[in-house]
C-alpha cells in the first residue's frame, strides 16, 4: 500500500476522526501498516500496528486540548464568581484572594505541557478496530484501524488531562490559602472548599461532554484571568441554585456554532485533592 492510496483512504474517514491531520497522519499509517502486514489472516497484525501509531497521537493531542478547555473553564468560573462577590460589596476580602487564586493557578498550569502520558491502546481499542470497517481492501482497512487509535486515543488523552490540570490547580490553592482557610471561608452559601470541588465535578464534565459530543475545540480558550467574561458570568448567576447537567454544561462551553448532543453522562465523586494520577476511572484495561 502506498501513500497516495492510504491518503485517499483516511481523507474519506477524516469525518469519523475530528482534529487529525490526515496528510500528517499518512505516512505513519503507510509505515505501520507495511511492516507488519502479513501472518494469518494478514490484516490482523497490520491493523492493530496502525492503532498503536495513531493512539499516541490521538492522545497527545486531546491532553492539550483537554488542557485548555479544563483551564479556560475553571478560569471563567473563578472570575465570574469573583465579580459577583464584588458587586454584593460585603464579601470577605479572603474569598476574593481565594477566586483570584484559583484562576491564577488554572492559568499557570494552562501554560505547561500537561503531565499524563499515554497508556497505550487496550484489548478493546483492538477489538474495535478489527470490526470497524466496510471497506476489506487494505486502504481500508487501515483507515479504519487509525480511526479508532486517532480517536480513541484523543479521548483518553482529553479526559485525563482534565483530570490532572484540576488535581494541579487544587493543589496549588490549598498550598497557598491552606485547608483551614478553605472550609472555613465561605463562598455563595458554601465554604471555598466546597465550592471547588463543585468546580471541580463540573469543569471535568463539561470537558467529557463536549469531547465525546465531537465539539470543534477553539485554538485556546484561556484569557487573563483578570479580565472577567460577562457573558459567561450572566448565564451562570441565571442557573444560580441549580445541578446542571453535562450536556447543559457542554452547551454553554462548546465552540460557537456548535452543539451539545451528549446525554447521560455518569456523575462520579471529585477525585482528592492529593491525588496525582492521570488515568480515568472509566479506562478499559487490558
Amino acid at each position: 500500500m502506498d501513500e497516495r492510496t492510504a491518503n485517499l483512504a483516511l481523507r474519506a474517514m477524516a469525518h469519523r476522526m475530528p482534529h487529525a491531520d490526515v496528510d500528517a497522519l499518512t505516512p505513519v499509517v503507510t509505515r505501520a501498516w507495511s511492516t507488519s502486514y502479513g501472518g494469518s489472516p494478514p490484516w490482523v497484525a497490520a491493523m492493530r500496528a496502525v492503532v498503536d501509531v495513531t493512539y499516541g497521537r490521538g492522545y497527545r493531542h486531546g491532553a492539550a486540548a483537554g488542557r485548555d478547555f479544563t483551564a479556560g473553564y475553571v478560569i471563567r468560573e473563578a472570575v465570574a464568581t469573583r465579580d459577583r462577590l464584588t458587586a454584593a460589596g460585603n464579601a470577605l476580602p479572603v474569598a476574593v484572594r481565594i477566586m483570584d487564586t484559583i484562576a491564577q493557578a488554572a492559568t499557570v498550569a494552562s501554560r505547561t505541557p500537561p503531565t499524563v502520558r499515554s497508556p497505550g491502546p487496550s484489548r478493546a481499542d483492538y477489538d474495535v478496530a478489527l470490526g470497524d470497517y466496510n471497506d476489506e481492501s487494505q486502504p481500508g482497512r487501515a483507515a479504519a484501524a487509525a480511526r479508532t487509535g486517532w480517536s480513541h486515543g484523543r479521548a483518553q488523552g482529553h479526559a485525563d488531562a482534565a483530570w490532572s490540570l484540576i488535581a494541579t490547580i487544587r493543589q496549588a490553592v490549598t498550598r497557598e490559602v491552606g485547608e483551614l482557610v478553605l472550609r472555613r471561608v465561605e463562598v455563595e452559601g458554601r465554604s471555598a472548599r466546597e465550592w471547588l470541588n463543585q468546580l471541580d465535578a463540573k469543569a471535568r464534565y463539561s470537558a467529557e461532554a463536549v469531547e465525546v459530543s465531537s465539539i470543534r475545540s477553539t485554538q485556546s480558550v484561556i484569557h487573563d484571568f483578570s479580565v472577567p467574561d460577562i457573558a459567561a458570568a450572566a448565564r451562570r448567576q441565571a442557573a444560580a441554585g441549580t445541578v446542571l447537567t453535562a450536556a447543559q454544561l457542554a452547551s454553554q462551553d462548546q465552540a460557537p456554532g456548535a452543539s451539545a448532543t451528549s446525554a447521560g453522562l455518569g456523575a462520579s465523586h471529585p477525585r482528592p485533592s492529593g491525588t496525582t494520577s492521570t488515568t480515568s476511572t472509566t479506562r478499559r484495561r487490558r
